[in-house]
């Protein structure tokens, strides 16, 4: 979907038109996040709670001004969970199988829906089909791969070596400082899904839950790059240890920002 989008600004130039892209997905990422909080009732301040999200984590900061997926899946993510809140379920599987043509990930939105479905009772026939679409997205998505390269599977060709037992990272990587941030930033959105689910915001703590069983399996330099998805959920749960006061929580974003 991402180099979709690409092209249909590649009019102004290739590499200007992956930069408008980013950046239009980025802004379209924080309103629907401002959207969350505020509609829901979950931030006494949602218009600051959004603007410390445009600057937090760096991770989040640096490749949502880049040549990168992440705005487009984030945005698409939290569109599945908003609409399912919403318990407009036909909006919601269509944001899913659109992230899942984003990044390959959005396919773990299938249990997250489903599992909702079934919190809510809602798990009838005719919604079980309808998230039949999401795993589709994913069929022809590795079909263009088999057009393009002419291999189907081309994707774990290239990826699958960065998948192993959970956790092996903390053992294989060399770096003991990153070690530790793994092992820490691993803690910290465990924990978020938990205080997800004591806030009564089942289909986030479900989304932070399967994601992060996800993690736990890569193998990668830069781990802290495929948790940016749960982010924004994290920054929900924990909404509550931040400032009330206006003044003190806008020094929070300035020196985030800075």
């Amino acid at each position: 979907l991402y180099p979709f989008i690409i092209r249909l600004f590649s009019f102004i130039g290739a590499f200007e038109g992956m930069i408008v892209a980013t950046v239009l997905f980025a802004c379209a990422a924080a309103l629907i996040f401002y959207k969350i909080v505020k509609e829901f009732g979950i931030a006494d301040h949602p218009l600051l709670l959004t603007i410390f999200f445009c600057f937090f984590p760096p991770r989040w900061f640096l490749y949502r001004n880049v040549g990168a997926s992440e705005a487009a899946f984030v945005f698409l993510c939290l569109a599945t969970i908003y609409f399912l809140k919403k318990d407009k379920i036909e909006f919601s599987v269509i944001s899913a199988a659109l992230a899942t043509l984003t990044r390959i990930f959005g396919v773990f939105l299938l249990p997250v829906i489903l599992g909702s479905l079934a919190l809510k009772k809602q798990l009838t026939l005719k919604n079980v089909l309808l998230t039949l679409l999401i795993p589709t997205a994913l069929l022809l998505l590795f079909s263009w791969y088999f057009i393009s390269f002419g291999d189907f599977f081309a994707y774990f060709g290239v990826n699958a070596v960065n998948i192993r037992e959970p956790f092996h990272i903390m053992v294989a990587f060399n770096n003991s400082y990153f070690r530790e941030l793994y092992g820490i930033l691993i803690a910290i959105y465990a924990i978020a899904a938990f205080a997800l689910w004591d806030r009564g915001e089942k289909e986030m703590s479900l989304f932070v839950i399967i994601y992060l069983a996800f993690v736990t399996l890569v193998a990668h330099g830069d781990a802290s790059r495929y948790m940016i998805p749960m982010a924004p959920f994290a920054l929900i749960g924990f909404e509550k240890i931040f400032p009330k006061n206006r003044i003190a929580f806008i020094i929070v974003i300035v020196i985030t920002a800075i």
